[in-house]
């Protein structure tokens, strides 16, 4: 009978010890498979899982950043890449999220996106105005993407619904939509060198456009809050595009529940930092991952407090 108590008194214990040594799990929402949110959310959840001891985190492939936002200000094991006009509408309660105002703060600014505005030459689209009358796709619906054309196609006068054909297509159909004659022109929220961008350049016969987005830029700001700047997609980024483009840009970032602990949210920052060589093999662009760029107005809301001490401890000034 002692035997057979010790025995049974064993047996708990590595049970309890196998619970105890069991990673945390933890995930990222990232975007469709399609765009390139969704190997820089695989890329950061590497370097977390590896770097961070008893975490495991998983990219989840999502429709974009207005769902990630829900996700993660409902969730406190789960985060976000959600771009910076997307997390200060959630933060205040505006727009998709009118009344419902979700508690968000930033871990780490990442990367620029650009806001392109894609066409064929041969469609008379020279601005944002002249889609007037015209197929175009406005991305998947609960996308960052989405939210941004709405807003800039608003600004240039025009009714999404009435004033042109609206499509919600995700971006690898918006490409073979394009291609094929079936849309004139689609809106995606991308990095510098594109891969869909790259291959629609790339394709015999066809002779892509980019049509400048930025035109209205500050004057969004106004409205919106302080979340777009101005980029440029310079000369010969693309096959057959040989002048710079100007584009709308809003700073994507890596968020979290208010309530993920100071010590998570430090560690989870200081591995998305120093990890950021990783990340760069898997997405050129992260190179801008810096300290430098952790301030406003590259993040739109609070950043959590754990992230800042880390921030502070490298050398941040700032906020």
């Amino acid at each position: 009978m002692l035997r057979k108590a010790l025995l049974t008194v064993a047996v708990s214990l590595a049970l309890a010890g196998g619970a105890v040594a069991q990673d945390r799990a933890l995930a990222i929402g990232t975007a469709p498979s399609g765009g390139y949110l969704y190997p820089l959310g695989g890329a950061i959840a590497k370097v977390i899982s590896e770097r961070v001891e008893g975490v495991q985190v998983t990219a989840e492939a999502t429709a974009g950043s207005v769902q990630n936002a829900q996700l993660t200000g409902a969730d406190p094991t789960y985060l976000g890449l959600v771009n910076n006009d997307t997390a200060y509408d959630a933060v205040v309660g505006q727009n998709k999220f009118a009344g419902t105002p979700l508690p968000l703060r930033t871990l780490v600014v990442l990367v620029p996106s650009h806001l392109y505005l894609i066409t064929r030459a041969d469609t008379g689209i020279d601005s944002i105005a002249d889609l007037k009358g015209h197929r175009v796709s406005t991305n998947l619906p609960g996308s960052g993407i989405e939210v941004m054309a709405l807003r800039v196609i608003g600004y240039a006068g025009l009714d999404p619904d009435s004033d042109i054909s609206r499509e919600k297509m995700s971006i690898p159909d918006s490409a073979a939509a394009l291609k094929d004659g079936k849309i004139d022109a689609f809106f995606i929220i991308g990095n510098t060198h594109a891969a869909p961008l790259l291959e629609l350049a790339s394709t015999p016969g066809m002779e892509m456009k980019l049509v400048p987005t930025d035109t209205y830029s500050d004057r969004m700001n106004s409205e919106f809050g302080q979340v777009y700047t101005h980029g440029v997609i310079a000369a010969g980024t693309y096959p057959g595009i040989d002048v710079d483009v100007p584009v709308q840009d809003s700073w994507n970032t890596l968020v979290a529940h208010k309530d993920l602990s100071d010590e998570d949210a430090y560690n989870f920052a200081k591995a998305v930092i120093e990890g950021k060589a990783d990340i760069v093999a898997i997405l050129p662009d992260a190179d801008a991952i810096a300290i430098a760029n952790q301030v406003a107005p590259q993040s739109a809301i609070e950043f959590h407090p754990g992230a800042l001490k880390y921030f502070r401890e490298q050398g941040l000034a700032a906020n």
